[in-house]
């Protein structure tokens, strides 16, 4: 066979293979990125942190945003946990105390996984739960906080700062002395805020009469 000829003859088995390439492997694609699964249109995205809390003993319907203009003592717990149980009295103590002297600048909330309101309703009465109760949307104030195990307590103040964090089942006045001091920083930041607005509102108006 000629050279040319065989040339020929090796090309075209280079075509033919090239074709066979693209029948196994399918066309490339150019410039275009790995595609992901699109997200299910029914997936809840909300990312806001709120507890939903619902009528029950010291509780009613409503939506507690995660921080709020106050400070926050949550409570994390799974109702089948029996450690859970036994800190249900002792938070509700340690909150009529702290509520004594600091009124509404204090929310106590218990936190649990969604579940019938009914069931949750009547094992907060049966444990001596008085407060609020509810659920945490979509787990993300459990996932901030990075809370693991139950039952867990943690005081949020107005900026959303994690102040204190506990595990285990504490006394009603260990409670109450642990939170006292994130109440008390909190009121003395709100006056100082007080302070400065006021201050920054004489200023404007001397400005203004000058």
């Amino acid at each position: 066979m000629k050279r040319r000829e065989l040339g020929a003859a090796v090309a075209s088995i280079g075509v033919l293979g090239g074709a066979g390439g693209i029948v196994w492997k399918g066309l490339p694609t150019i410039g275009d990125e790995p595609t992901t699964p699109a997200a299910d249109a029914g997936t809840d995205t909300d990312d806001r942190m709120v507890f939903e809390t619902i009528d029950a003993r010291g509780s009613d319907e409503r939506t507690i945003p995660v921080p709020n203009d106050g400070v926050i003592l949550a409570m994390f717990f799974e109702p089948s946990c029996g450690l859970c149980q036994a800190l249900v009295p002792k938070l509700a103590e340690a909150r009529k105390r702290l509520r004594e002297e600091y009124g509404d600048r204090l929310t106590v909330v218990g936190i649990t996984h969604r579940q019938p309101e009914d069931e949750l309703r009547e094992w907060w009465r049966t444990h001596g739960g008085n407060g609020y109760v509810g659920f945490d949307r979509g787990s993300n104030v459990k996932a901030n906080y990075r809370v693991v195990g139950y039952p867990v307590l943690v005081a949020i103040d107005a900026d959303g700062r994690e102040r204190w964090k506990e595990n285990r089942v504490l006394e009603p006045e260990t409670i109450a002395m642990h939170v006292e001091p994130v109440l008390e920083e909190a009121a003395a930041e709100r006056e100082d805020q007080r302070g400065t607005e006021s201050d920054e509102a004489n200023e404007s108006a001397a400005r203004d009469d000058a």
